[in-house]
């Protein structure tokens, strides 16, 4: 299912959502990634400074975007951040790995076990989707770090 199947189905007050966090949106956006995206500035933010999303920067404009009430107003922007933010961390991903001597193809279709907190295992099928995921769930830079 793509994204635009999903946005005909979904509820459409799921853009307004907000959580204890203050990831906000569909997708739940945080200030680091929109911080990536230039659509928002800020010194101090979550993971910088700050235990949650405060959004105490400034807004860029982007997209005609000045306030988080619009972003949250916004489901045609939100659907746009999140295609950005997927390119965005393709391109780290496959940088990442270049400056290894690696591509995605090494790993596409390979199964790899993950050791996680106690020794739990998680076994994963490298997917294309797989590795656009963990680029958006995980930091900014971690996706190529899961493929060692």
């Amino acid at each position: 299912m793509n994204l635009n199947q999903e946005k005909k189905r979904g509820d459409p007050t799921q853009y307004k959502v907000e959580n204890t966090l203050g990831f906000m949106g569909k997708y739940q956006f945080g200030e680091p990634l929109l911080i990536d995206l230039s659509y928002y500035k800020a010194n101090v933010y979550y993971g910088k400074g700050a235990n949650k999303n405060y959004w105490r920067g400034t807004w860029t404009g982007k997209k005609g975007i000045k306030n988080k009430a619009q972003f949250l107003n916004s489901p045609r922007v939100q659907e746009l951040a999140i295609r950005e933010a997927f390119a965005l961390n393709y391109r780290r991903l496959k940088d990442t790995l270049k400056q290894k001597g690696k591509s995605i193809y090494h790993f596409l279709g390979k199964k790899k076990t993950y050791k996680r907190q106690r020794q739990i295992k998680n076994n994963y099928n490298h997917s294309f989707w797989y590795f656009s995921r963990s680029a958006f769930t995980r930091t900014r830079w971690s996706s190529a770090t899961v493929v060692k």
